[in-house]
């Protein structure tokens, strides 16, 4: 559940990279329903941010971050 709405079946994943020596970890979760990327949400492990989808549609969508 994010402040988009709920999302029940979501796929999940970790991510694993390494940048200049530095390991990154996060998790991600993703849905059909949500247009590419279908990003729902996600939590970066290091540094415990969270990026979540408050709103998706196919008129008057408005980038953000």
């Amino acid at each position: 559940t994010v402040p988009a709405g709920t999302f029940r079946g979501c796929y999940r994943w970790i991510s694993k990279s390494d940048f200049r020596g530095k390991k990154l970890e996060s998790t991600i979760w993703s849905h059909p329903l949500v247009p590419a990327p279908a990003m729902v949400k996600m939590r970066d492990h290091e540094s415990g941010s969270e990026s979540v989808l408050i709103a998706y549609g196919q008129t008057g969508a408005k980038r953000s971050l």
